[in-house]
């Protein structure tokens, strides 16, 4: 056998030794990146919990049991979350890796639906909050309105529009109220197929009656217009000037 040959022998015979510890430094490399990239995500959704549990604190006009509810499911989510970032943390190869995947997993779907209850919630609260700067709103407007009257001004479009006001108003908050009341049934402790569609109908339904709340709004900004814009003319009409002047 020559030289040549018996070197190349030895060259391969080197390569195959190697080749199990550098497959092993992969696998450990992919499994490091791997631990990573979940727990980051698990860091992402703790934090999402942070800020929604701060936005449930600022609300002032939920009910305070409801409050205390998902104030209690959001500081549960976030343990839970927490335990699987440590376990993960402390995973030493691919196949405890993955069963806490599946873990993690069943954790997203508790985790999705608190945290959509939660902003259900504060979105259906800020439409009382702003109902109620309209009502102000319409008050102040209806001393102008009556004034106008008072001076012999026609103020019946006016008074309509002020009623309309009224009726979008209660209607926004019944909407609103009723989105609440949806979220509320929803059972985020079960993982069973047939909670989880129950639950997403739910969500579907709240999104719902917020949309409508939300048309009831626009309608009630517009009623205040036609009410500003209808003392602006009168207004103008009683100096005897006009909208060009």
């Amino acid at each position: 056998m020559s030289t040549g040959f018996k070197n190349f022998l030895i060259s391969l015979l080197g390569l195959s030794l190697l080749m199990p510890v550098s497959v092993s430094a992969l696998d450990l490399v992919n499994l490091t990146q791997a631990k990573e990239s979940v727990i980051q995500a698990t860091d992402r959704r703790i934090e999402m919990l942070n800020t929604t549990t701060m936005r449930i604190e600022k609300t002032h006009r939920l009910n305070n049991s409801f409050k205390a509810e998902l104030r209690s499911r959001l500081q549960a989510e976030k343990e839970n979350l927490k335990t699987l970032r440590t376990r993960i943390e402390n995973t030493t190869n691919s196949s405890s890796l993955n069963s806490e995947m599946r873990s993690n997993a069943r954790f997203h779907n508790r985790f999705s639906f608190v945290v959509r209850q939660s902003r259900v919630a504060t979105a259906a609260e800020k439409i009382v909050t702003i109902t109620a700067i309209m009502s102000e709103m319409g008050l102040k407007l209806k001393n102008r309105i009556d004034a106008a009257e008072a001076n012999g001004a026609d103020t019946t479009t006016l008074v309509e529009a002020l009623a309309s006001l009224s009726v979008h108003i209660d209607s926004a908050n019944a909407h609103a109220q009723m989105a609440i009341r949806t979220i509320a049934e929803l059972n985020a402790d079960r993982d069973d197929t047939t909670e989880l569609r129950a639950n997403q109908a739910k969500l579907k339904a709240a999104r719902e009656q917020l949309r409508l709340a939300h048309e009831e709004v626009k309608g009630g900004r517009q009623d205040i217009g036609t009410i500003i814009n209808g003392l602006k003319r009168l207004q103008q009409a009683s100096s005897g000037t006009s909208e060009d002047d």
